[in-house]
């Protein structure tokens, strides 16, 4: 359910961060504001963001289910907390900045036609600093769960806003950050696979390709995936076999894709179960969806407790990433 406005509340003094050192930009923005929401740990708001970097695992949207810790999927019927970071590396405060907050199923990218505003309401950001902004977030049955999040920014007093609303350009605007990463048991997931959603974020009609395996960790990415695992990782050895599937039939009842009215459910005639993973294109209109799945096959020396860190990620034809998401396997 939508959370509303005076549901919001602002933790400044005993939760506000010093903002992040970076001598080389150091007061270029001393006359302005400069609000982002992180991509990465690294994101100091530099658009577009470098090839290759995982921009859907964005550590300043974080769910903490009651009594439990920090990445946790959402409880359904109780009060979580779902903070979002905001950072204005300018010198000057931005009043009444907009912060937007959306929930959507497990997707690759979201569009304003598959995902739902979960919150919306103004804050105050003042500037070299680090605001975090904390929603009392209590879901739905439907809505708990293995969910994605996406949080926008705008300060439209300052003109230091959202570049295009009609879409979650999050590589190329550092007012949008999403968060792609569920945390699953790998016997919950080896007979019915992981279900996900193939969005279009670009606007237009457009050809992708997806390709889904173990990501490339650098030690920073390690530290966000500790963080984003409670901080108890241990990784596994050994790769987990993977396989990508397209679904023509909506997948199982356990994951419900509930989309908004006016939207329409994709149906390419690619064959149910055909995979996807042999470079095959899928074309992708803005207000469609594509259904597909993970299995998945553990390795024969697992550990109990280890975790297998799966990427999916989405390029266009050009090769660059338009979105992406990490399933986390708990043996």
């Amino acid at each position: 359910m939508p959370i509303q406005p005076e549901d919001l509340h602002r933790r400044e003094d005993d939760e506000r961060e010093e903002r992040p050192e970076n001598p080389e930009r150091e007061g270029e923005f001393d006359g302005r504001t400069f609000v982002l929401i992180r991509d990465t740990g690294g994101d100091d708001g530099s658009a577009p963001l470098p090839p290759g970097v995982p921009f859907w695992i964005s550590p300043d949207i974080v769910v903490t289910p009651p009594g439990g810790s920090p990445g946790g999927p959402a409880q359904a019927g109780a009060v979580n907390d779902l903070r979002v970071s905001i950072t204005n590396r300018g010198g000057i405060t931005a009043y009444n900045a907009q912060l937007e907050v959306f929930l959507a199923d497990p997707s690759t990218a979201f569009t304003p036609a598959t995902a739902d505003v979960l919150a919306s309401t103004y804050v105050t950001l003042p500037g070299y600093d680090v605001t975090n902004v904390s929603l009392p977030w209590s879901p739905t049955a439907s809505q708990a769960g293995h969910r994605c999040l996406l949080a926008r920014v705008s300060s439209v007093l300052t003109g230091d806003a959202v570049a295009n609303p009609l879409v979650f350009d999050v590589p190329g605007d550092r007012h949008v950050a999403q968060r792609n990463i569920a945390v699953v048991a790998m016997a919950e997931v080896q007979e019915t696979g992981f279900h996900f959603l193939v969005t279009n974020p670009l606007g237009d009609r457009a050809a992708f390709f997806l390709r889904a395996g173990a990501p490339r960790l650098s030690r920073r990415l390690q530290e966000l995936a500790r963080g984003s695992l409670c901080g108890l990782a241990q990784f596994g050895r050994a790769p987990v076999g993977v396989e990508l599937t397209a679904n023509v039939q909506a997948p199982a009842e356990r994951v419900r894709f509930d989309l908004p009215l006016g939207t329409r459910r994709f149906d390419r005639r690619l064959g149910q179960g055909e995979r996807l993973d042999d470079g095959r294109e899928i074309v992708v209109a803005p207000d469609e969806v594509v259904h597909c799945s993970l299995a998945f096959s553990p390795p024969q020396e697992a550990r109990a407790g280890d975790v297998h860190l799966v990427e999916v990620v989405q390029n266009d034809t050009d090769g660059r990433a338009v979105g992406g998401l990490w399933v986390a396997l708990v043996a």
